[in-house]
């Protein structure tokens, strides 16, 4: 998975937040007590969060890695004050690379993505935790997807050599391409925002 080294802490902390977060890596760890964040050193599923005591939840590109994604919401579910979001971020699997690159897209990128994810299995995911359906933007993680799709780095297989070879050249003539589709709501990755509602009265 990808290392927790406190960056989106240090978004969340320029805009005044009071920051929290976890991290299976010792040496990330590390590396955010230098910039100053201390993370729980443990997983998604085992990070300790007192009920109802934060206004907000960032998963971000988290979820495909972790063995248990339902715990990991219910998770943020129990930990949400009443209104407060959750936002996940992760490779959108109903997406136009996914289909078209297969295992070369880095949005499959085994074995280190143990779960795959579409707007719908997200949302409904969300849903068995108690979560409304959330407001889904598509987006266009940029020219690298593309490129990493085309040059085969991340695939199963050898891709073709003339893949390899124009892989830069392609990734740039795509890029456009790429920037539609998500605006036309079919983007590589997705994120989801989730607003856990007031008890009824």
């Amino acid at each position: 998975a990808r290392m927790t080294t406190g960056n989106d802490l240090a978004l969340c902390r320029a805009e005044g937040w009071e920051t929290l977060g976890c991290e299976p890596s010792l040496r990330a760890c590390a590396i955010a007590a230098e910039r100053g964040f201390t993370l729980q050193n443990t997983t998604a599923e085992a990070a300790e969060l007192a009920p109802a005591s934060v206004s907000a939840v960032l998963i971000n590109n988290v979820l495909e890695h972790v063995h248990a994604p339902a715990a990991v919401i219910a998770k943020a579910w129990a930990a949400l004050r009443p209104g407060g979001s959750l936002v996940v971020i992760v490779p959108n699997h109903a997406g136009p690379s996914a289909r078209l690159f297969g295992a070369a897209w880095p949005g499959y990128d085994a074995p280190r993505h143990l779960w795959g994810f579409t707007p719908r299995a997200l949302a409904a995911l969300l849903a068995h935790a108690g979560f409304p359906p959330p407001a889904i933007y598509q987006r266009f993680q940029g020219r690298w997807a593309w490129r990493t799709s085309l040059d085969g780095s991340r695939a199963p297989t050898v891709v073709a050599a003339w893949r390899r070879r124009f892989a830069g050249p392609l990734s740039l003539v795509l890029l456009p391409l790429g920037v539609l589709a998500a605006w036309l709501g079919h983007g590589d990755f997705m994120t989801l925002v989730a607003v856990k509602p007031a008890p009824a009265d």
